[in-house]
């Protein structure tokens, strides 16, 4: 019987690559299909194999591991903001612990706030003192009871708001006014380095320290002098005019020529027109101070 060469191809493709699996089975490299001959080397048994595509599992394995992700950055995102809060209120007690006052401060805060109640009492008295002095005299001691207001003006004429005569303090002062020599307030212009001597309990050194004091104040300007007679916070400028001056100006023309205010210009006029200063404006007159 004549054979006949036929060549093997796969009965479901038709395709002739194959690879052989066994001696008389194969499989085809096309389809993946799987064939073997029979004993005659006629029939052909096909065995079909399906393979599961993956492709059609992989869309939820990748739903799972987005979603999987996403829980992991949510988380992340929560952790974070949280951490950041703690750390800020970390931060604000801290900043709240570093502001604490602690009790030196707070005895120096009280302390300096008892300092500046005193200062605003020291004013309102200085202010009340401004109101009661022009009506009360007491420019010298000839009247009885009159020595602690003469004080009060000998302070206020050579200290810091006046003159600045540190030497002419208030023990010098008082025991000056408590002896039984008349005084004014202008006739300590007239003391020696012996008449401070004789006050009493003052050294050498000290007694020409406010000799010397007492001839520089008669160099002192005019708005100097002024300020130590009552005139508070008198612009500098009215250096430019004269004692004799002021006494003809109004109210109004205070305002107008030295730009002061409403009762600043009614306190300054009460005071030029009060004839006890006007006496002292004399006395200094006849010490040749500056503007008078």
């Amino acid at each position: 019987m004549v054979q006949k060469i036929k060549a093997i191809k796969c009965p479901h493709c038709g395709s002739v690559h194959k690879s052989q699996i066994t001696n008389m089975s194969y499989q085809c490299e096309q389809c993946m299909t799987e064939y073997f001959l029979d004993n005659d080397d006629i029939n052909i048994h096909v065995k079909h194999t399906h393979i599961t595509t993956p492709t059609k599992s992989t869309p939820y394995k990748y739903r799972c591991f987005i979603l999987l992700v996403g829980i992991i950055f949510i988380t992340l995102i929560v952790y974070l903001i949280s951490n950041k809060s703690k750390k800020t209120l970390i931060t604000s007690v801290q900043i709240e612990t570093k502001t604490t006052i602690t009790v030196p401060e707070v005895v120096t805060q009280v302390k300096n706030g008892i300092q500046v109640l005193s200062d605003m009492k020291q004013a309102v008295d200085h202010r009340a003192l401004n109101a009661s002095m022009i009506n009360m005299g007491c420019y010298d001691n000839a009247v009885t009871g009159c020595n602690e207001l003469l004080l009060d003006r000998l302070l206020l004429l050579t200290g810091k708001t006046g003159l600045k005569l540190n030497s002419l303090n208030k023990p010098i002062l008082q025991k000056w006014i408590s002896s039984s020599q008349s005084i004014s307030l202008t006739s300590w212009l007239g003391l020696s380095k012996e008449d401070v001597l004789s006050i009493g309990n003052v050294a050498d050194k000290k007694a020409q320290q406010i000799a010397n004091q007492i001839q520089l104040a008669k160099q002192k300007m005019f708005h100097e002098w002024l300020r130590g007679l009552e005139f508070v916070d008198i612009p500098e400028y009215v250096n430019q005019y004269t004692w004799q001056q002021l006494l003809t100006w109004d109210q109004l023309q205070w305002q107008q020529k030295l730009g002061v205010s409403r009762s600043k210009a009614i306190l300054y006029h009460e005071l030029t027109q009060s004839q006890a200063l006007q006496n002292v404006a004399k006395d200094l007159k006849h010490y040749h101070i500056q503007g008078f």
